[in-house]
């Protein structure tokens, strides 16, 4: 039976009023394990911990691999999709887009899983997209809580964090590395990593 390494846990302590940065990381996408068979409203809901007032008022947009779904209610996700979430988004393009919109009866919209494949009892794996406002508003308390991600959607953002940021303080398996350290460990482990990101 082949063995998986377990994935490595990284920690970061940040500035205070620096985690914000750390948003725009959201934008490479979260990998989430979730049942399959899972409606993409109980998705945002129990797994990202989304308030369902937020999801209503502020997720204005929610595309499945590029094509918008308007009813979250019904639509379940499937192995290997990709949701993006968005704040509603300007001119003629976000009124498209927009989710329940003017336009939508006009538009291709994402088949629902159920047309792809059965239900399974296996869970399966997805990730999740967050921009702009969604990104900023959500994104420190899911950095804290702690997310999954590539090893090298990770090692890019950190390649171009910016030294404005001042000084942070790493651990990577609960041993305290400096962050060239981190990209030198880290890229020759494994393809995920679960990042833990707070203000001192």
């Amino acid at each position: 039976m082949e063995r998986h390494s377990p994935v490595p846990r990284v920690e970061i302590d940040l500035p205070t009023g620096f985690l914000r940065l750390f948003s725009t990381l959201l934008a490479y996408g979260i990998t989430v394990e979730v049942p399959a068979g899972i409606t993409l409203y109980e998705l945002l809901i129990r797994s990202l911990g989304i308030d369902a007032t937020y999801l209503e008022s502020s997720i204005q947009t929610v595309l499945h691999d590029g094509k918008p779904v308007d009813n979250l209610f019904d639509y379940r996700v499937h192995a290997s999709s990709t949701i993006a979430l968005s704040a509603a988004l300007p001119g003629l393009f976000g009124a498209a887009f927009r989710k329940g919109g003017t336009f939508s009866p006009l538009r291709q919209k994402a088949a629902n899983s159920s047309e792809i494949q059965g239900s399974t009892d296996q869970p399966i794996e997805i990730k999740i997209k967050l921009f702009n406002m969604v990104a900023a508003e959500l994104g420190p308390k899911l950095l804290q809580r702690g997310i999954r991600l590539t090893t090298v959607d990770f090692l890019n953002f950190m390649a171009h964090y910016p030294e404005r940021a001042g000084s942070i303080t790493v651990r990577l398996d609960d041993d305290a590395v400096t962050p060239k350290t981190l990209a030198v460990r880290l890229a020759s482990g494994g393809q995920h990593i679960w990042l833990f990101v707070k203000e001192s």
